[in-house]
């Protein structure tokens, strides 16, 4: 979706969409497969460190394509969190 975003780059990229009516939500796969959404009128994008989101009614939440709690939901990224053990092994070749 976010075709310039990097993995380390230390932000969210949060999509809102304006509008989810069938053909808006058509011509948005389109884009997503195409990875030009974010040139889409009808979405607008937000590069941050964190975001809460709320919403009238209680709505399930796609974080990182994964089903994630529900809504209020506060997300925030905490950089370098994540501690990888490599075997040397690997690491010489």
């Amino acid at each position: 979706m976010a075709p310039n975003a990097e993995v380390n780059d230390g932000l969210l990229h949060v999509f809102i969409i304006k509008e989810a009516g069938i053909p808006s939500v058509i011509k948005m796969g389109a884009k997503i497969l195409l990875g030009t959404l974010e040139e889409d009128k009808g979405v607008e994008v937000i590069q941050t460190t964190q975001v809460v989101i709320e919403s009238a009614k209680i709505l399930t939440c796609n974080v990182d394509g994964d089903e994630g709690t529900s809504t209020p939901v506060r997300l925030k990224v905490i950089p370098r969190h994540i501690e990888l053990l490599i075997p040397k092994k690997v690491r010489d070749h």
